[in-house]
C-alpha cells in the first residue's frame, strides 16, 4: 500500500497519534456538573508511612481549600507492600497509594470544584521531596479549561 502524504502531513499525524492520551469513545454524560481530575505519580527516596500520608492529606486539603468531612484514613496492604490513604471532602476527595519496595506513589484527586493543578503538584513535590514527578489532568470531551 502506498500513501500519498506530504512529509509535513505525515509528521502531523504521527505527532497526533503519539500525543493522544485518553479514550475517544467516552462521552461527557453530565456537562452541567463540574468535575476535575488530577493524576500525580512520583518517585521518592523513601516511601512515607501512615502518619506522613495522614498529614499530607490534611495539608493538601488546606492548599486546595477543600473541607474534610471524612478521614483521612490509611491502611497498609500486604499484597502490594504499601499504604493506601483516602480523604473525603465535601466536594469529592483524594486517594493515594504507595509501593514501598519501588519508592513509588500514585495520587488521584477528584473534585466538583475548581482547584489549581500546579498548586497541588508543587505542594506534593515539596511535601514528599519527590525525585521525579509526573502529572496529568484528565478531561472529558468538550471539557476545556
Amino acid at each position: 500500500m502506498k500513501w500519498d502524504l506530504k512529509q509535513d502531513e505525515f509528521i502531523k499525524i504521527c505527532n497526533a497519534v503519539s500525543n493522544f492520551k485518553g479514550n475517544i469513545t467516552m462521552d461527557n454524560l453530565k456537562p452541567e456538573i463540574y468535575r476535575q481530575r488530577l493524576a500525580i505519580e512520583l518517585n521518592v527516596e523513601n516511601c512515607p508511612g501512615s502518619t506522613q500520608l495522614y498529614h499530607y492529606l490534611v495539608d493538601l486539603s488546606d492548599v486546595l481549600d477543600m473541607k474534610i468531612i471524612f478521614g483521612p484514613h490509611t491502611h497498609f496492604s500486604d499484597e502490594n507492600s504499601g499504604w493506601a490513604a483516602y480523604c473525603h471532602w465535601t466536594l469529592s476527595g483524594c486517594h493515594m497509594y504507595t509501593w514501598q519496595k519501588h519508592n513509588f506513589m500514585s495520587i488521584d484527586i477528584y473534585t466538583c470544584s475548581p482547584f489549581s493543578n500546579e498548586k497541588a503538584v508543587e505542594f506534593t513535590k515539596q511535601f514528599f521531596s519527590a525525585t521525579q514527578i509526573e502529572w496529568e489532568e484528565i478531561l472529558l470531551p468538550h471539557q476545556n479549561k
